[in-house]
């Protein structure tokens, strides 16, 4: 006959249960719960400083840097248009300066193109404008030789035919093709800022539910440690509650002033620098037009009508950022634009009346009171107000990195040290256990 198992009794039921829920063991579990809740709390914090540095970086160096070498190429080659326009309005080979320029600015475009080459961080979004920049560049210079040329031996007819077709290619290939680059970089830009502000939300939500884990951990110990062991407070679990909690408000702080730098870098400063260097480059183009008129006299109304819209979009646009208040800078290119439009027309007004030479004298002169002196005095203004909005920029880039700086190392080292501070707090009380 089987013997029946007597029924354990309760009282040993319940110091079974107490030896495995007795204290050293929570002790212990709080110990290993804080050194988990810290390890996690540190990685929270590394990966948003990260994260914000590395947006940082990507706006203010491969994005920025990107989009500018694009509106810089789109400057020169407009500049180059102008300065080919300039050179045949007079007669054989005498603006030789003209020539000159030309030179320089196509240089400068070619080093800018390489420069946006080289930055490229968009795919073929990025390589087709450029391909397609490299091949309007290419015909623009051959038939900028033959007009040359041509212009040299008086077959203005003739050269007039090359420099319409080499025109078109700058206007219709170059001109889009750079403002496309210059388009893929901005958007990426925004792209940029809005993701992180997305992440950044995320990221703080995180770093605010492991802190606070954390902090009740902490807390419980201390409440637990106190209860059982009649004592008011333990120092060392004190510090390492109030060292956790401030360092989680502090990288809080940190974050949000990164992403408030981060959105003046864009919205205060780029924004102006995009505007400007599109701007000027229309200006530039603008100023061709005036030496397409006077060239090209077959097509003048097409080149008044050109004109015209460009300087109401010109005139707008400037309104509108002095209104917004960008500054002394702004308002000097405003009064300088005043003053070429003014030399422009003085020029218009001696072509209608039939006096050619005076008008093409008073167009590529380069003297004060000359049309071309007054276009040097406006692009010296662009490129003032563009230097402070840069500056700002960059200011703002610095700042970004600068309130995160070494914020993950310093994170490290306060997960270790809250983590070293609880075995610190608690090894006295199981050292009796172990006794």
């Amino acid at each position: 006959m089987m013997a029946i198992a007597e029924p354990i009794p309760a009282i040993e039921r319940a110091a079974r249960w107490h030896a495995r829920f007795a204290t050293p063991v929570l002790l212990q579990v709080g110990l290993g719960l804080t050194c988990l809740l810290s390890l996690a709390y540190c990685l929270a914090i590394v990966s948003n400083v990260l994260d914000a540095r590395a947006t940082a970086r990507l706006i203010g160096q491969d994005t920025a840097r990107s989009i500018v070498s694009a509106l810089q190429a789109r400057s020169a080659l407009a500049d180059a248009d102008a300065n080919v326009a300039n050179y045949l309005v007079a007669p054989g080979d005498s603006s030789i300066q003209s020539a000159q320029d030309l030179e320089r600015d196509l240089d400068d475009a070619i080093e800018r193109m390489l420069t946006s080459a080289e930055t490229n961080t968009f795919g073929e979004a990025g390589r087709q404008p450029l391909k397609a920049m490299q091949y309007a560049l290419r015909t623009f210079l051959e038939e900028w030789g033959q007009a040359r040329e041509l212009h040299r031996l008086g077959e203005d007819l003739k050269a007039l035919v090359v420099y319409r077709d080499a025109t078109l290619q700058m206007r219709e290939v170059a001109f889009p093709s750079a403002e496309a680059l210059a388009g893929t970089g901005y958007q990426r830009m925004v792209a940029a800022v809005d993701a992180r502000a997305g992440r950044l939300a995320f990221g703080l939500f995180a770093l605010g539910v492991l802190g606070l884990l954390l902090a009740v951990t902490l807390i419980g110990l201390q409440l637990f440690v106190a209860r059982r062991y009649r004592r008011t407070l333990n120092p060392a679990l004190l510090i390492a509650t109030v060292l956790s909690v401030g360092f989680a408000l502090l990288t809080g702080i940190g974050l949000l002033r990164q992403a408030d730098d981060l959105r003046i870098a864009k919205e205060d400063a780029f924004d102006a620098i995009h505007v400007l260097w599109t701007v000027r480059a229309v200006a530039f183009d603008s100023n061709a037009d005036g030496s397409r008129w006077l060239f090209d006299r077959e097509w003048a109304d097409r080149y008044q009508d050109t004109f015209n819209a460009k300087t109401g979009y010109l005139t707008d646009t400037m309104a509108g950022q002095t209104a917004i208040g960008r500054g002394e800078a702004l308002a000097k290119v405003a009064a300088a634009y005043a003053q070429y439009i003014a030399l422009d027309g003085e020029m218009r007004n001696l072509e209608r009346s039939g006096d050619h030479k005076a008008a093409m004298a008073l167009k590529i002169g380069l003297y004060p009171g000359q049309v071309n002196w007054a276009f040097g005095q406006l692009d010296q203004t662009f490129e003032e107000a563009i230097s402070v909005s840069q500056k700002a920029f960059d200011r703002a880039i610095a700042r970004s990195i600068d309130d995160i700086q070494n914020h993950e190392f310093a994170a490290v080292a306060v997960a270790l040290v809250v983590a070293f501070l609880t075995w610190l707090g608690l090894r006295p009380r199981l050292r009796e256990y172990s006794a």
